[in-house]
């Protein structure tokens, strides 16, 4: 069963022999996206609000959850989980890696003073909210120009089966 559906990590479906599941073995095939689509005169910016998701985002834009992997994909992102959260949520991962810490370190609250544990929740603090605005804004294609970046893929991975002898 595929619980979400995408534009452009889109695999074939094959039985497993325990369920249908995609054949990522297909990866090779997947496209690279043209360096054109990453200059100014094809993205757009975005700001985004905290708590959203790929897939709203994708809708808001492009009237489709689909695209929510080519947003991913435009942007650098490893991880569907990397936009901007609440400021609350970092307060709190970074108290938990400071207890994590403090617990790896082996170190016992009472051989820190308050000092040195506030100065280590600050540093993780600022790393986390780094991270967390990394992609405050994010680049989009325009829904007019979609339609020539999809076909540009689409012409791209059939070159990659041709090269690579692949039957269509």
């Amino acid at each position: 069963m595929k619980l979400m559906k995408n534009s452009y990590l889109n695999f074939e479906t094959i039985d497993s022999g325990i369920g249908i599941v995609e054949n990522t073995t297909t990866l090779g095939l997947l496209p690279i996206i043209p360096e054109k689509y990453f200059t100014e005169d094809y993205y757009i910016l975005k700001k985004i609000e905290d708590d959203r998701l790929l897939e709203a985002i994708s809708y808001e834009i492009y009237e489709n959850t689909n695209y929510w992997d080519l947003l991913m994909v435009l942007n650098g992102m490893t991880r569907m989980n990397q936009l901007p959260v609440n400021y609350d949520v970092i307060l709190l991962k970074a108290e938990q890696e400071l207890s994590g810490w403090l617990d790896r370190a082996n170190l016992m609250y009472t051989y820190l003073t308050d000092e040195q544990k506030e100065e280590k929740y600050n540093v993780l603090l600022d790393k986390l909210v780094e991270e967390n605005e990394k992609y405050r804004s994010i680049r989009y294609i325009s829904p007019t120009d979609l339609s020539e970046l999809l076909a540009d893929l689409d012409n791209a991975k059939n070159e990659i089966k041709i090269n690579k002898k692949i039957i269509i």
